[in-house]
């Protein structure tokens, strides 16, 4: 009875002392985990606000890193524009940063020294850099090529009502002076009534029905020269003179 007893107090320290075991391992881990999120947030926090790398909070090797870096090193972007902090959190082995600009975390790894958490390697989890460059510089030069052309052409906002006549007035002017239709200019765009059906084109002799007739003078450049057409608002186009 009295060993028997014995035993069962044995057993029962010995799962108090196993609980308490598990629950001083969960509870460091919990709070090593805590004090990563807090590095690593605190460590953007200064990035971000800043504009630079606080190097007591990182390894010497990830300062070397970062000195022959761009900012995508630790951005995993190439501009401060709309960056923020969303959330930090854990995540087995490494933090998650969520910056406001990306759609993916930001992977960063931490190792202990001399008793000290420090940030050791930071993995941005999108395309490699090379091809967000390649991809930014595309988008840029199409915009600049798009502002150059802007620029250079001038080229009036059609109605869509009007398009389909401009391209017909465009189509028979690059015939005429066998240019590149891409290299005309709609520079004039009028919306008028015409007093009858010639479109005020009327010649001596010839009968016009003797109605309103809704149409568009537009004025073409190419080379800078310019070249008149009116229209009604159908698909007569006709071609008038060079001013």
């Amino acid at each position: 009875m009295t060993k028997g007893f014995a035993l069962k107090s044995f057993i029962l320290i010995v799962g108090i002392l196993l609980a308490l075991v598990l629950l001083i391992l969960t509870f460091s881990n919990n709070e090593k985990d805590l004090s990563d999120v807090d590095l690593v947030e605190d460590f953007y926090n200064q990035y971000i606000s800043n504009q630079f790398v606080d190097t007591n909070l990182i390894t010497e090797e990830l300062k070397v890193q970062l000195d022959n870096s761009d900012i995508s090193a630790v951005l995993c972007s190439f501009s401060f524009d709309d960056v923020a902090i969303e959330k930090v959190e854990a995540n087995n082995d490494f933090v998650e940063v969520y910056l406001k600009n990306l759609e993916n975390p930001i992977n960063v790894y931490t190792i202990k020294q001399d008793g000290e958490s420090k940030i050791n390697n930071i993995v941005c989890t999108i395309p490699p850099k090379d091809e967000y460059i390649e991809e930014e510089q595309q988008e840029q030069q199409q915009e600049e090529q798009q502002e150059q052309q802007q620029e250079v052409t001038n080229e009036i906002i059609i109605p869509e009502a009007a398009k389909s006549l401009v391209n017909l007035a465009k189509n028979d002017l690059a015939q005429r002076l066998s240019v590149d239709i891409n290299n005309i200019i709609t520079v004039r765009l009028d919306d008028v009534n015409f007093s009858d059906t010639s479109l005020g084109l009327s010649k001596p002799g010839e009968m016009y029905a003797q109605v309103i007739t809704p149409g568009y003078i537009i004025v073409l450049e190419v080379n800078n020269k310019y070249y008149r057409y009116h229209t009604d608002k159908s698909s007569v186009v006709v071609f008038v003179t060079e001013d």
